[in-house]
């Protein structure tokens, strides 16, 4: 779908090098740029190994399908370089902190002055202006600035952290909605655009009808638990060996779920008729649930709500997960050839398909692989990237 594109990516970590997966399984063409030595942090990431060789999970889930060159920015005939690859390039994507890019010779302006039909895209902690612009941010900073941490978690418990990165996961989509969408203007136009997104800004969006209700109502919602504040029930209930969360989400579905817990007063009671009357009630509810859920294992009430066409399903373990079924079939579970081609990872395949296909990743790259081949595309000699793509500790960093 992306063949014929190229894309520069400068960002590290995950926001940035996910939203370069996503254009890589598209048939983009991604040149990673890291820094010599190191590399993407995350390729340090490195938790067990499969065939004897060490694995990151991270590095190897956000990056294969991905040519990898090193140049150490902080040396100018580097900087120079790259800025000599976006004159080639469709998109660029970096997760410079404001300012830095300038510093740098890297911005917006600079590059699109050289090549108008650049789609330059910058992805940050807290965004490009306002007064947190500057300050670097992840996604545990993201998700507690933001409102998330704050919502997670029991009511009178400690805050939780959303273990899935979902700040930076979503500040990617972000990212890729933007890059798309302004690929698609500049055949129209014949001009790029400069995109931005943050890490915070991602965070506020999917907090945003929490946002709207506090706005509208005056309320702060706190911790909810796997509590729904709009409607009831729609959360997890204990069972006799685990738990299931049941979700009954509109008056029908309610009564079929009442008379399947073989309690069907529940269903005519002036406090729960009514989702309103759910909400208002809800502690009440949820506690004459549990005593009904707890009476039988998650496999029953599965079974059960399943069969009056109630929604229902059983909390799995990521093991679980990984063995089950639905998973299986279609097809989330893919492989990735690891940098020294010897081994294959698992990893999660693109996450929808296209024309019922849906891909396959490219391999993983060690680091630096494919520099002398981009560069002398460019003109360089062999001398010429031996000197710019080796890191030089003796500089000032960004």
């Amino acid at each position: 779908m992306l063949e014929g594109i190229r894309v520069v990516d400068v960002s590290r970590v995950i926001a940035g090098p996910f939203a370069t997966r996503i254009l890589a399984d598209l048939g983009a063409e991604v040149i990673k740029v890291e820094q010599p030595g190191s590399g993407d942090e995350t390729r340090g990431w490195v938790r067990g190994g499969i065939g004897g060789e060490p694995t990151s999970p991270a590095f190897a889930t956000f990056n294969p399908g991905k040519k990898s060159i090193t140049l150490d920015l902080k040396h100018p005939p580097a900087r120079d370089a790259l800025v000599r690859l976006t004159e080639s390039a469709d998109v660029f994507i970096h997760n410079f902190r404001p300012g830095v890019t300038e510093r740098l010779g890297i911005d917006a302006d600079t590059l699109r002055k050289r090549n108008p039909r650049l789609v330059y895209c910058g992805i940050s902690g807290f965004g490009e202006s306002g007064p947190l612009a500057g300050r670097p941010g992840n996604d545990a900073i993201a998700q507690a600035y933001g409102g998330l941490m704050g919502m997670l978690g029991e009511p009178g418990r400690p805050p939780v952290r959303c273990v899935a990165p979902v700040g930076d996961l979503n500040a990617g989509y972000n990212a890729v909605v933007g890059v798309l969408g302004a690929l698609l203007g500049r055949e129209r136009s014949g001009t790029g655009a400069t995109i931005s997104t943050s890490l915070y800004e991602s965070v506020m969006g999917m907090m945003g009808h929490y946002l709207t209700d506090y706005l509208t109502t005056g309320e702060a919602v706190g911790r909810l638990g796997s509590r729904n504040r709009f409607a009831q029930p729609n959360q997890a209930f204990p069972t006799a060996d685990g738990y299931v969360v049941v979700s009954a989400v509109n008056d029908a579905m309610w009564r079929r779920a009442a008379t399947a817990m073989d309690a069907p007063e529940l269903a005519v009671d002036p406090r729960f008729a009514a989702q309103p009357d759910r909400v208002a009630n809800q502690d009440e509810l949820i506690r004459l649930m549990e005593e009904i859920t707890r009476r039988h294992p998650s496999a029953h009430w599965v079974e059960t709500f399943d069969r009056a066409d109630v929604l229902c399903a059983p909390i799995q373990s990521i093991d679980a997960v990984v063995a089950d079924e639905q998973a299986r079939e279609l097809g989330i579970l893919t492989e990735t050839e690891a940098e020294t081609g010897r081994t294959r990872i698992p990893i999660v395949a693109r996450q929808f398909r296209v024309n019922g296909d849906r891909g396959r990743p490219g391999r993983l790259s060690t680091l630096g692989e494919h520099t002398a081949q981009v560069l002398g595309e460019l003109g360089y000699s062999a001398d010429e990237i031996d000197q710019i793509s080796v890191e030089t500790p003796h500089l000032s960093s960004t």
